[in-house]
């Protein structure tokens, strides 16, 4: 059985054993039908961060780690860049906290961010367009 959702604790309900075991539970649907095609899961780490200035720098300390457990070191700087500027749009357009997550496999390292999902985006209107960062 596979399953996917929030929790990563399932326990049987007669006795109270985790079931982890003999369950497999996935962060999301994708991964599940990953899984449920023969391919192993991912390996992932995950952290929830505040949004402060220092949340850039824990994130690419986690990219690091990432790097290293998963020994793909040439990963290292790209994965540090594209993890720096996910923490901190989501510090500077979220301002909540949220979850920075890396998960490997033999094929892909995806990173992401997520964000409670009250939050609405809305598009720039010409008066909120920024003024510095990629592209101005």
């Amino acid at each position: 059985m596979i399953v996917h959702g929030l929790s990563a604790k399932l326990s049987h309900p007669a006795i109270g054993d985790p079931m982890d075991q003999s369950i497999a539970v996935c962060a999301d649907r994708d991964e599940a039908l990953l899984l449920a095609d023969g391919s192993p899961a991912p390996q992932r780490i995950r952290a929830a961060l505040e949004p402060v200035p220092g949340a850039a720098r824990r994130g690419r300390d986690l990219a690091g780690e990432a790097c290293v457990r998963w020994r793909i070191p040439e990963l290292l700087i790209p994965v540090s860049i594209v993890t720096s500027e996910l923490v901190s749009n989501a510090v500077q357009h979220a301002g909540t906290p949220f979850e920075l997550s890396f998960a490997a496999t033999p094929d892909y390292l995806r990173v992401a961010v997520r964000t409670p999902a009250a939050i609405r985006w809305s598009a720039a209107t010409p008066t909120s367009w920024p003024t510095a960062g990629a592209g101005c």
